[in-house]
């Protein structure tokens, strides 16, 4: 049996996951004709 182990590395730039997640809520948002929503987390 094979015993592989390989590093990753998982670190994420949180400032443009959070950039580009909320930009998405926005235009998504506004695309279906809504000012306002509430996201439940």
């Amino acid at each position: 049996m094979l015993d592989l182990k390989v590093e990753v590395d998982l670190t994420v730039n949180t400032d443009l996951v959070k950039q580009i997640l909320t930009d998405f809520v926005r235009s998504e948002t506004h695309r279906v004709g809504f000012d306002r929503v509430v996201v439940g987390l």
